[in-house]
């Protein structure tokens, strides 16, 4: 028993040796992948795509995507093609209409269609995903489906998607005089110095970093406001959410990136407006957080994310991003 007892006091020290030689190896083993992070290309960090949304309806819910999304000359495929105007043609913004954000989209490829769904309401609104041979004709003039709407500053050229899906938004939103309009490809702005768009506000993509949306709730918390980073990252509405990051706000000095073999000229940062106040959950809105405490910190600049517009996009027929592409920073 002694010589036993002997030997279970030599094994301590030999297997806490062990564990501390473990936990070693381990941290060297992380510390080895994040130097190979700044030094595995002459372009600086590499990072992936991790989160990717799109906005089928303007200001409405998002759609996550799960492993890969088409992209088109105009950008990501469904991605605002949709919008609600009231009866002159004006888009119905979350600043005007805060609980258009519940209405929730989903994607029905078996059946054609985008389903619509909104809290406490039992009714499906059902809106074909493919054009109707309308869109086809060469000018608007030849079809009399077609009419302008406004988008900020910009008349594009859009079609009505009914009177059913009219309803159907009057019932959810409890309002009168609001429509349902689409997109028209064909009459997107083009051209060498013209950019193909949707109905999206300023470019074709919107990239957030997480590692700013984490410096932003860290800086909440630190005034005792409670935003969860989930929430965060819904409010500002990017498409591509972009990590492992080392440093918040870098992107907003970034002038052209990679995202898998697809190369992207960064536009500008993307100012922000008190929209951002809203949760896009329950569609409550703060009178002044998250807006006042970005602004603060950036100086009154209250820019988070980057637009970004897909380089010789004329040449483009379709392409696909994936989740966990990864993601340079090209410096000139």
């Amino acid at each position: 028993m002694a010589n036993e007892s002997v030997i279970d006091n030599l094994h301590l020290p030999l297997l806490a040796s062990y564990e501390w030689c473990k936990r070693f190896l381990n941290f060297l083993t992380g510390l080895f992948f994040r130097i190979m992070l700044y030094v595995q290309s002459p372009e600086g960090p590499q990072y992936r795509v991790t989160r990717m949304f799109i906005y089928p309806i303007k200001s409405c819910g998002f759609i996550e995507v799960n492993k890969s999304w088409i992209i088109e000359s105009t950008g990501l495929r469904f991605d605002r093609k949709w919008m609600i105007v009231n009866k002159q043609g004006v888009m119905l913004s979350q600043l005007r209409e805060p609980k258009i954000c519940l209405i929730q989209p989903k994607l029905n490829f078996e059946t054609g269609n985008l389903e619509l769904r909104f809290p406490d309401l039992d009714e499906v609104c059902y809106v074909p995903l493919d054009p109707p041979e309308e869109d086809k004709y060469d000018s608007v003039e030849e079809s009399e489906s077609f009419s302008k709407a406004k988008v900020y500053n910009d008349n594009v050229t859009v079609r009505d998607c009914g009177d059913n899906v009219a309803s159907w938004l009057e019932m959810a939103l409890m309002t009168d005089d609001v429509r349902l309009v689409r997109h028209v490809d064909r009459y997107a702005k083009k051209g060498p110095e013209k950019l193909p768009l949707t109905l999206t506000d300023a470019c074709q993509y919107l990239l957030v970093n997480e590692a700013t949306v984490t410096w932003l709730r860290e800086k909440l918390a630190a005034e005792g406001i409670d935003i969860t980073e989930e929430s965060l990252i819904h409010r500002f509405r990017c498409n591509f959410l972009m990590s492992p990051t080392p440093e918040p706000l870098e992107e907003l000095n970034w002038t052209q990136l990679q995202i898998g073999n697809l190369k992207f000229k960064v536009d500008r940062p993307c100012t922000r407006c008190p929209k951002i106040n809203i949760d896009q959950q329950t569609a409550e809105k703060s009178f002044d957080e998250p807006f006042a405490t970005l602004s603060t910190n950036l100086k009154g600049k209250v820019e988070f994310g980057i637009y970004m517009r897909l380089v010789e996009a004329s040449s483009l027929r379709r392409t696909v991003v994936h989740i966990n592409d990864e993601v340079k920073n090209i410096k000139l």
